[in-house]
C-alpha cells in the first residue's frame, strides 16, 4: 500500500532542490579553476589553460595559450618575416617568461613572405604569482596582443581572466597534460647529437648549408630573426644540400639561427657563423636544362612585369607613340628591332661589370648599384629630366618625343632606338619584382654564360611587347591614331617619373646625410631652371652654362660627401654634460636638420678631418642639443645663454663652469683656442 508524502516532507523539497543546486553550482564552478572560458575576440577564439588549479605564490606555474582562428586568417612567429608582429601576452599580477613559439608555416602574399599559423596554434609560457599574494580564489589577469591578417592585417586584442586558488600547497589541473603533450608536439626538438652541425658557406648573395643527413626528400629553413636570409626567395634543396638567398638590405651575413624542417620533422638550428668563398660543386644548382629552363622562364616573366613599374610605363608609353609616328611596316619593325638590341646590349655590359666586381672579390647582389651615392645622384637627376621632357620644358630626341605632331615620313634612326633601349634598362634599375629575385640570385652564383643569359632572359622579357607590336603587321590596327590624346597623355607620365626621383633621393639620403641631399636637391632646381631656359631658347651658351650647371653640381656633391659624419656624437642632456665635464673639454652643438647655417658649419667645419683630430687629441667629448623638434630643455639652455634659436656652439673645459661660446661660423683656429684655454 502506498504511502502519501506527510505534507512537513513536501514543505522540505523545495529546500532540498535549493541545496543540492548550490552544491552542483560549486562543483561547477571548482573544475573552471586553472582555465579561462573560450572567449571570442575578433576573428580568434582564446583559452588560457594553466598547469595547476591551485597556486603557490612565488612559485613557477606552466600556462598554455591556445587560439583558434576563423578560415584563412594568420598570425605570426616570432620572426615574422617580411611583414607582421608576434602575438604578446602581458599581466599585471606578477612575471611572465617571453613566449615560446611552434614551428611556424612559411606564408607566401606575393611578393613577400610571413611566418605564422593557421587553424589552431598554441604558445606556452610560465607564469610567477607575487610571494605576497592573499590566498583563496583569485582571477588573474591576463592582456592578450596580436596582429591577424587575411587579406588585411588587423591589431587584436583580448583581456582574459583566469581563475586560481591560491593556497600553500600545488594541486594539478587534470586538463592540462593532454593540452600539454599536443603542444609539446609541435615544438621543434633539440639538434640531435647523433647529426653532425651543417656547414654555412657564403658566395656572393647565396647561402648554402651543407651536411644534410642522407636520404631525406625536403629541407626548410626558417631564420630565427629577421635579416638572415631573403624570405621570399625560393630555398633549393639539393641532395645533402640546402640553397638560401642572403637578405640585400644587410651590409654583413649575420649568423644564421632558427629551425630547420628536415621531412616532417623540425629541429632548433643553433647558430651558424658563415665562411666565404667558393660554393662547392655541389653547391650550384645543378640539372643542366631541369635547373636552368625555369630559372630562365622566371627572368623572362620577371622583365615582362618590369614593364608595368612606375619608372619604367612612361617609357613604354613614349615606345608604342613612337610606334604610332613612324607610319610604315618598314619603319616599325627596324624601331623594334633597334630598341630591343639596346635593351639586350645594355644588360650585357650591366653583366660584364658584375662579373668583373666579382672576379674583383666584391660581393654583390641585385641593387648593388644603388649602394653608390653617386651612382642614386645621377639616376635621380635623370628621373627629373625625363619628367620635364613630358612636360615640355625641353626636348631631349626630338625625332622620338614629338608624339603630338603628325606622323613624318622619316625613317627612324637606329641611335635613337638603340638609346631608347638602353633609356628603358637605365629606369628600370631601381626596381625589384616577382620572379626576380630568384632568377638574379641564381645568376650571382653562377658561371659567366649562365649570368649572362639569365640576364638576356630578362632583357628579352623586358623588350618582348614592344618588339611584338613592331614586328607583327596586324598589330599595328591596335595602335590608336595620332591626335592631341598623345600630348596629353605625355604630360601626365611626368607625374610618375617625379615620383622615382622623389623616392631615389630618399635613398640618396640614406647612403649619405642630411647636407648631402640639401646639396642635391638645390642642385636639382638649378638644374631644372638651367634646363627650363635651355628648352625656351637653346643656345650654345644656355648648352655651355648646363655643362657648367651639371660640373658645379658634382664638384659640390664630392665635396659634401667626402665630408665625414662621425658617429661618435652623443645626444646632449645636462646630467651627461655634467659627468663628461668631469673627464675633460666637452664641445656642444646646438642644432637644428631646419638649420641650414648649421648644416654647412657640420659638414663644412666641426666634420672636418682635421677638427675631428683635434677632438681626438684634446680628448673632447662631443655633445649635439638637437632641437629640430621642440624641445623644453634644449630652449631653456639656450635662453639660459642669451639665444633664442640655433645655432649654439659651446666649449666646456675642465674645472670651469661657464662655456665659451663661439661664433656662429667658428674656424679651426676658435675651436681650437677654446679648448686649449688660450
Amino acid at each position: 500500500m502506498m504511502t502519501r508524502p506527510s505534507p512537513f516532507s513536501q514543505s522540505l523539497k523545495p529546500l532540498f532542490c535549493l541545496i543540492a543546486m548550490l552544491f552542483i553550482a560549486q562543483a561547477s564552478h571548482a573544475q573552471t579553476y586553472g582555465q579561462t572560458e573560450l572567449t571570442k575576440a575578433d576573428e580568434l577564439t582564446h583559452q588560457l589553460v594553466a598547469e595547476v588549479t591551485t597556486a603557490v605564490p612565488g612559485k613557477p606555474l606552466g600556462l598554455i595559450w591556445k587560439i583558434n582562428l576563423d578560415p584563412h586568417w594568420h598570425i605570426y612567429y616570432k620572426n615574422p618575416g617580411d611583414s607582421g608582429l608576434p602575438p604578446e601576452i602581458t599581466t599585471e599580477t606578477g612575471a611572465l617568461t617571453p613566449l615560446t613559439f611552434p614551428t611556424p608555416k612559411r606564408i607566401d602574399i606575393d611578393p613577400i613572405t610571413n611566418y605564422g599559423y593557421e587553424n589552431e596554434v598554441m604558445f606556452g609560457t610560465s607564469l610567477t604569482l607575487p610571494e605576497d599574494m592573499a590566498q583563496g580564489p583569485q582571477n588573474i589577469s591576463l592582456n592578450l596582443e596580436y596582429l591577424y591578417c587575411k587579406d588585411i592585417c588587423l591589431p587584436g586584442s583580448a583581456k582574459l581572466n583566469l581563475p586560481l586558488n591560491i593556497g600553500t600547497s600545488e594541486e594539478s589541473n587534470p586538463a592540462y597534460p593532454p593540452l600539454l603533450a599536443q603542444y609539446q608536439s609541435t615544438q621543434p626538438q633539440p639538434w640531435p647529437t647523433s647529426i653532425p652541425l651543417p656547414t654555412l658557406t657564403q658566395n656572393n648573395q647565396t647561402l648554402m648549408l651543407g651536411g644534410l643527413p642522407q636520404g631525406i626528400t625536403s629541407a626548410q629553413f626558417i631564420p630565427a630573426e629577421e635579416g638572415q636570409i631573403h624570405d621570399f626567395a625560393p630555398q633549393i634543396k639539393q641532395e645533402t644540400t640546402l640553397l638560401l638567398t642572403a637578405d640585400e638590405q644587410s651590409l654583413t651575413q649575420p649568423p644564421l639561427s632558427g629551425i630547420l624542417i628536415l621531412d616532417d620533422k623540425s629541429y632548433v638550428l643553433p647558430e651558424l657563423t658563415p665562411t666565404h668563398g667558393p660554393l662547392p660543386q655541389a653547391g650550384r644548382i645543378q640539372g643542366g636544362e631541369t635547373a636552368l629552363l625555369p630559372i630562365l622562364f622566371a627572368a623572362f616573366i620577371a622583365g615582362l612585369i618590369l614593364n608595368l613599374m612606375p619608372c619604367v610605363l612612361p617609357v613604354l608609353a613614349l615606345k608604342v607613340m613612337g610606334l604610332i609616328k613612324h607610319s610604315t611596316q618598314a619603319d616599325r619593325r627596324k624601331y623594334g628591332l633597334g630598341y630591343t638590341l639596346g635593351v639586350l646590349g645594355t644588360f650585357s655590359l650591366f653583366t660584364l661589370a658584375i662579373i668583373s666586381l666579382q672576379g674583383a672579390g666584391a660581393q654583390l647582389g641585385w641593387g648593388f648599384h644603388l649602394q653608390n651615392p653617386w651612382f642614386v645622384a645621377g639616376l635621380t637627376t635623370l628621373m627629373l629630366t625625363l619628367a620635364l621632357n613630358f612636360w615640355g620644358v625641353m626636348s631631349i630626341g626630338n625625332k622620338l618625343t614629338r608624339l603630338g605632331d603628325a606622323p613624318r615620313q622619316t625613317a627612324p634612326t637606329l641611335t635613337s632606338a638603340l638609346s631608347t633601349g638602353a633609356l628603358a634598362v637605365i629606369v628600370a634599375t631601381p626596381c625589384t619584382v616577382p620572379f626576380m629575385g630568384a632568377a638574379v640570385a641564381y645568376a650571382f652564383t653562377q658561371p659567366a654564360l649562365v649570368t649572362w643569359m639569365v640576364f638576356m632572359a630578362l632583357g628579352l622579357g623586358l623588350a618582348a611587347p614592344f618588339l611584338l607590336f613592331s614586328l607583327t603587321p596586324k598589330a599595328s590596327h591596335l595602335l590608336p591614331k595620332p591626335g592631341v590624346w598623345m600630348h596629353t597623355l605625355k604630360l601626365w607620365l611626368g607625374w610618375p617619373m617625379l615620383a622615382t626621383a622623389l623616392w631615389l633621393a630618399y635613398v640618396f639620403a640614406g647612403l649619405t646625410h642630411t647636407l648631402a641631399l640639401f646639396v642635391l636637391l638645390t642642385f636639382l632646381l638649378i638644374w631644372a631652371a638651367v634646363v627650363w631656359g635651355y628648352g625656351q631658347e637653346p643656345s650654345l651658351s644656355r648648352l655651355l652654362l648646363i655643362v657648367l650647371t651639371l660640373a658645379g653640381g658634382l664638384f659640390s656633391l664630392q665635396y659634401i660627401m667626402g665630408q665625414s659624419t662621425p658617429s661618435h656624437w652623443q645626444p646632449w642632456r645636462p646630467a651627461t654634460q655634467a659627468e663628461a665635464q668631469t673627464q675633460g673639454p666637452v664641445f656642444v652643438d646646438f642644432t637644428a636638420d631646419w638649420c641650414i647655417t648649421c648644416k654647412v658649419v657640420e659638414a663644412t667645419v666641426l666634420n672636418r678631418d682635421d677638427v675631428q683630430t683635434l677632438f681626438q687629441k684634446t680628448n673632447t667629448t662631443l655633445l649635439k642639443a638637437d632641437w629640430t623638434k621642440q624641445d623644453a630643455t634644449i630652449t631653456a639652455e639656450l635662453a639660459k645663454h642669451g639665444r633664442k634659436g640655433v645655432p649654439l656652439y659651446l666649449v666646456y673645459t675642465q674645472g670651469n663652469a661657464a662655456p665659451r661660446i663661439l661664433p656662429q661660423l667658428p674656424s679651426y683656429t676658435d675651436i681650437e683656442n677654446a679648448l686649449l684655454g688660450r
